[in-house]
């Protein structure tokens, strides 16, 4: 059985993320390409399934976020130069690494734009199998190093969260 999501994981976005930003995220899953919407899946035509389905896995996350911030879900299309294209009145940022997905979102009046992004960890603290979190606001980074790796003697990157 695939878990979806991380309750730890998902307290320290929360922990992290500035007031007015939600942060959510999901890990990626057999059917997840299947949750792209009509409107969204002629950006994905071309791409193989495991883009797919990353990228329907986002953007579950991303409607789940729109309806917490009390907006209708509706498609998050892909631009053609790639970036999403949020609902009036939303800002939002979605990224995924082979296993999960994450989407960031806050209201427009609030914020200029938002920005998150999943890394592979680099530095002493690496270990397999593991990516970092970043989330960006205004410009600033706004992520934490994890616990474990400021016990393991830290990351060349102080302001990531790692993930197994």
């Amino acid at each position: 059985m695939t878990i979806v999501r991380s309750p730890s994981l998902q307290a320290t976005f929360d922990d992290i993320a500035l007031p007015g930003v939600l942060v959510g995220h999901r890990a990626i899953a057999e059917g997840d390409e299947f949750a792209l919407l009509a409107e969204e899946r002629g950006a994905f035509a071309r791409s193989v399934v495991k883009v797919q389905r990353a990228s329907g896995a986002a953007r579950i996350v991303a409607r789940e976020l729109m309806q917490r911030l009390g907006v209708t879900p509706q498609p998050v299309i892909k631009a053609t130069a790639g970036m999403p294209q949020w609902p009036d009145g939303v800002v939002g940022s979605l990224a995924h690494d082979t296993t999960i997905a994450l989407a960031a979102l806050a209201r427009e009046a609030d914020f200029l734009s938002l920005g998150v992004d999943v890394e592979p960890v680099e530095g002493a603290c690496r270990r397999p199998a593991q990516s970092g979190v970043e989330l960006l606001g205004g410009g600033h980074r706004v992520g934490r190093e994890h616990d474990e790796h400021r016990r393991e003697g830290g990351c060349e990157h102080p302001r990531t969260l790692g993930h197994p």
